[in-house]
């Protein structure tokens, strides 16, 4: 490449901007879609309905090519910067799956080439709050694909290229503090929503270094690309998995003690009842394990109710209306930039700022024959009446997976809510008192072995909780939005 003069810096082509909200649907065999059970027999029952499939690999289909150019003033691009983004994921940005790499090239016009000292590509991983300039780089990646110092590549049909191929590492680690180890984890996925003040974005950059160009003239070209980490639940149970293979209802946690974790039993009043007086009922919450649900299936629930037999009416009046029941999966996101990483300290208190809403509510129906009267030992007079419920939380395809991100957390919690009557569940916030809650994982991929298969009943889904939407609108616009 000759030391020739070079014109005047070029125009750019290169969009780098991020939709507001970052959904990404997964069809196909990337991300679940689900089975559903035809059995409306008890759990552990043998009544076989529709098996669930073995999740398997999903079938090759061609990346999606993205380009993104450096125009000249006159002619055909000097430059342009090739991404070869997954074929099912990408939509409007090229997105990638955590343990994928990142296929690309780099062309550049062969007459375009003068004073040519290096071609950088760069990859770069960012926490923005929605606080202009209050950001930090959680990765940093970089790979010279051409030095001048190799020589000078051979050029075809008028152009030179470069194929890469660059990786995003599972794990990073990134020390907070001198003097104490790096905290290690996972990459976070892409994420904005309208109405939090923070988004994590990577940025794919090309930098063509000339001799005779200052440094701030350096032709570049950036893109923002998508990124899913690869988070797996552990197996389920046995008896899980065989339900699951067979199309039967699921066993219960009377039989399946390993496959559902048990939270302590707890009281709780129920609606008050025209025939009698408010009793209080004994609920104990199984949730299925493992605590780890891939996004776009179901969380399995069961919830045993006990009362005295003379409160046997008051019971089955609460449960007629199942939706009486108020079990919700609660998405808390931490922003948290350490002060150190902050260009106006006094920005703090805005930047960590916690967000938190109810995303999607249980649906129940009543488990077939599950009416037991118990009599209590060494006392005849004495006998309890128990019913049992089995439930379900729907995991929309856009949930968002939780990340430990030092910058970026999402948290799931299930929380169990007081009874109420349907007319009041407007009622019930985020700031509604849980009488229990339990921590839980969404991830982006199936455990091994069967799919999971949704057993509500037919018409049935969880709802989708809207209240806690807007939290944050107004303050965003206040401050200008995220950019």
């Amino acid at each position: 490449m000759s030391d020739l003069p070079t014109p005047d810096p070029p125009s750019y082509s290169h969009p780098n901007t991020l939709p507001n909200d970052f959904d990404i649907f997964i069809p196909g065999d990337i991300l679940p879609g689900y089975s559903e059970s035809t059995s409306s027999s008890p759990a552990g029952s043998t009544a076989v309905g529709r098996r669930a499939p073995v999740a398997a690999a999903r079938p090759p289909r061609a990346p999606k090519e993205f380009q993104y150019k450096i125009e000249a003033i006159k002619g055909p691009p000097i430059a342009i910067l090739t991404v070869l983004g997954d074929g099912f994921l990408s939509q409007t940005i090229p997105t990638f799956i955590g343990g994928g790499p990142i296929k690309g090239s780099v062309r550049l016009k062969a007459d375009k080439a003068d004073g040519v000292q290096a071609i950088v590509l760069s990859l770069i991983g960012r926490f923005t709050s929605g606080i202009e300039d209050e950001q930090a780089s959680f990765l940093e990646l970089s790979d010279t694909l051409y030095s001048q110092a190799a020589g000078a590549p051979q050029a075809h049909d008028g152009s030179y290229l470069w194929p890469f191929e660059l990786s995003i590492p599972t794990e990073l680690t990134l020390p907070l503090k001198k003097g104490t180890e790096p905290v290690r984890f996972a990459p976070p996925q892409t994420f904005t929503e309208r109405s939090v003040l923070a988004t994590v974005w990577y940025e794919l950059g090309m930098k063509i270094k000339r001799k005779m160009l200052r440094p701030d003239y350096n032709e570049r070209i950036t893109t923002t690309i998508g990124y899913i980490p690869l988070l797996r639940p552990q197996s389920f149970s046995p008896l899980r998995s065989l339900a699951y293979e067979r199309g039967t209802s699921l066993v219960g946690p009377e039989r399946d003690r390993e496959g559902w974790h048990t939270l302590d039993a707890i009281n709780m009043k129920g609606p008050p009842s025209t025939l009698s007086a408010d009793v209080e009922i004994e609920c104990k919450l199984y949730i299925a394990m493992p605590l780890s649900y891939t996004i776009g299936t179901f969380i399995p629930l069961a919830l045993k109710l006990t009362v005295p037999t003379s409160a046997q009416h008051t019971l089955d009046e609460l449960l007629s209306v199942p939706n009486n029941i108020t079990v919700r999966l609660r998405r808390s996101i931490r922003p948290h930039l350490p002060q150190n990483k902050m260009k106006a300290p006094d920005n703090l208190p805005l930047v960590n700022r916690t967000e938190v809403r109810d995303l999607y509510e249980a649906v129940w129906w009543v488990r077939d024959q599950s009416s037991t009267i118990l009599q209590a030992e060494g006392d005849s007079k004495s006998s309890n009446y128990t019913r049992w419920m089995d439930g379900e939380i729907h995991l929309g395809k856009d949930t968002k997976p939780s990340s430990k991100m030092p910058y970026f957390e999402i948290d799931y919690t299930l929380c169990f809510l007081p009874f109420t009557v349907p007319d009041a569940k407007a009622t019930i916030t985020k700031k509604t008192p849980s009488l229990q809650e339990q921590t839980v994982e969404v991830v982006t991929s199936f455990a091994p072995g069967p799919r999971p298969v949704r057993y509500a009943p037919p018409g049935s889904t969880s709802t989708i909780v809207q209240s806690e939407r807007e939290v944050f609108v107004g303050f965003m616009a206040s401050r200008g939005g995220f950019m």
